[in-house]
């Protein structure tokens, strides 16, 4: 075991942390706040040998950049607490060893772009970060699929980017971001099979349409606490009949629907 926490400090990048003198500092207290939460799971009992170091190294890897721009440590520990809770007794995340490694740093290199860094906090990308990982606790099967087929970056990226390409006159900043990155990829990760259908590039168009609706005067009423739902009605209704994404007029259906559906949800 204590070699394979060797193994993963000296793979450690020091500028990940801002500069040479912050980086053992930072580097020892997410190590230190990794391993004591680990002690307090007893449901790791038997495989903390194995997945400690995959942790240690999950926490290190997409917490670096978060860390380097200003989060507070109090956000870091609760985010490392919620993700070894999640593997506790989770046998199935467990056995997923190194997928679990890579989709965490899908995650952190999709939220570490300028267009999702622009919009919101350290700790609202940390919120975006925490969903992913604790969608995969969820489903550690269908995401060592996706990773293995290469359809795990895909996903987020397409998520992520759409998202995220608004302006700051867009509802779609901060928590609300954050909210609707989550409510898409429930609604998708769910859905696997017709979603998997969906040629490559399709789902962040959809996604870009449904983001340029709150652009519009059709969609004054739509308040921050209705965007992600919003968006999920949306997703939701393309899985069902992808076919209406290459058409406008049923494309302006599905938008003015899953407004309606939500506005009606919010009254």
């Amino acid at each position: 075991m204590i070699s394979g926490y060797a193994d993963i400090l000296a793979k450690v990048d020091p500028t990940q942390f801002g500069n040479q003198a912050t980086t053992q500092e930072t580097v020892s207290r997410i190590l230190s706040i990794t391993l004591g939460s680990l002690a307090s799971h007893p449901g790791l009992a038997g495989h903390s040998d194995a997945f400690g170091p995959v942790m240690a190294s999950v926490m290190l890897n997409t917490a670096a950049g978060l860390v380097k721009d200003g989060l507070q440590e109090q956000d870091l520990v609760e985010f490392i607490d919620a993700a070894v809770a999640a593997a506790a007794e989770n046998v199935a995340l467990l056995n997923v060893g190194d997928h679990f490694n890579s989709v965490a740093t899908i995650w952190a290199d999709a939220i570490s772009g300028q267009g999702v860094a622009a919009l919101s906090s350290p700790a609202t990308r940390l919120k975006i970060l925490r969903s992913g990982i604790l969608e995969m606790a969820r489903n550690p099967v269908l995401w060592k699929h996706l990773n293995n087929s290469g359809d795990a970056e895909k996903l987020v990226n397409e998520i992520v980017e759409a998202l995220s390409a608004g302006d700051a006159t867009v509802l779609l900043s901060g928590p609300v971001l954050a909210d609707s990155i989550e409510a898409v990829l429930k609604v998708i990760v769910r859905r696997a099979d017709p979603a998997d259908l969906l040629p490559d590039g399709a789902l962040k168009q959809a996604l870009l349409e449904a983001v340029e609706t709150l652009k519009d005067g059709s969609a004054l009423s739509i308040g921050t606490d209705d965007v992600a739902g919003y968006l999920a009605n949306f997703i939701r209704e393309i899985l069902e009949d992808p076919n209406r994404l290459s058409d406008p007029v049923l494309l302006a259906g599905v938008v003015k629907q899953a407004l309606e559906d939500q506005l009606k949800m919010a009254v």
